[in-house]
């Protein structure tokens, strides 16, 4: 009677030590295949550059692409590091790390009404080696519009009253709903803002653009106004959302 009960014993703790290894595998899959019972959630891209997307979740794998900070995304854990991940037609791998559960909070900068003027400057004009402005257009590139951009956003100068620091990510809210979404690369003297430090005096504008006036869009260079570029963009400007993110300088 007692060998019996034994044997009972070790069958029903084999069996459980069974299911607890078959528990591991299902909540992380090794083969980094999707299945029907792994969890799926909606998250935020949170690190600065963005997330590279893996075909595999190796990165040894061939890249697709990269989601930028902030977006949505919907994704699945595949294994503890890597996430299966989809968003706006891209699909493929990332490190969970990148992903928070939540949206990225930001500080609200609201804007007064103002003429919607957008004007530019050069990056050129920046001189002082040893400013962060300088340092952070080493890192810059020219791109759409001949507008000086980093990790695909674009650089802009603000007045002090936005309370942002060199290289710290905002988005631009116009009136119309377009979102542009911008790094801060200088700021606008104090003596040509309004008394909130926010638009300047003379035109109106808000957000002066950092660019390359040789790759300048003919249509801005013309109208000395940014919003020539593209016609989403003729709008004013109704807030400034101030991320806590920056890029190192």
């Amino acid at each position: 009677m007692f060998k019996k009960g034994m044997a009972v014993l070790l069958l029903v703790c084999s069996l459980f030590a069974a299911t607890s290894d078959i528990g591991t595998i299902t909540a992380y899959a090794d083969t980094t295949s999707v299945t029907a019972d792994q969890v799926t959630a909606v998250g935020y891209i949170e690190t600065a550059k963005g997330a590279t997307v893996y075909s595999e979740a190796k990165k040894s794998s061939s890249t697709v692409g990269t989601i930028s900070f902030n977006t949505q995304v919907t994704y699945t854990a595949v294994s503890s590091k890597w996430s299966y991940v989809t968003s706006d037609g891209v699909e493929g791998y990332v490190l969970t790390s990148t992903i928070s559960g939540d949206a990225i909070s930001y500080n609200k900068v609201k804007i007064r009404k103002t003429s919607g003027f957008k004007s530019y400057m050069s990056y050129k004009a920046i001189k002082n080696k040893s400013s962060d402005q300088y340092k952070l257009q080493k890192k810059a590139g020219t791109g759409t519009y001949g507008i000086r951009m980093v990790n695909g956003r674009y650089c802009i100068a603000v007045g002090t009253g936005v309370g942002a620091k060199i290289g710290q990510y905002v988005d631009v809210v116009l009136r119309n709903g377009t979102v542009i979404k911008c790094i801060v690369g200088d700021y606008k003297a104090n003596s040509i803002t309004d008394k909130k430090n926010l638009v300047t005096k003379s035109n109106g504008c808000v957000t002066e653009f950092i660019v390359s006036k040789s790759k300048l869009k003919s249509a801005a260079k013309t109208s000395g106004d940014i919003s020539s570029c593209c016609s989403a963009w003729d709008s004013p400007v109704a807030y400034i959302k101030v991320y806590n993110v920056s890029v190192s300088l």
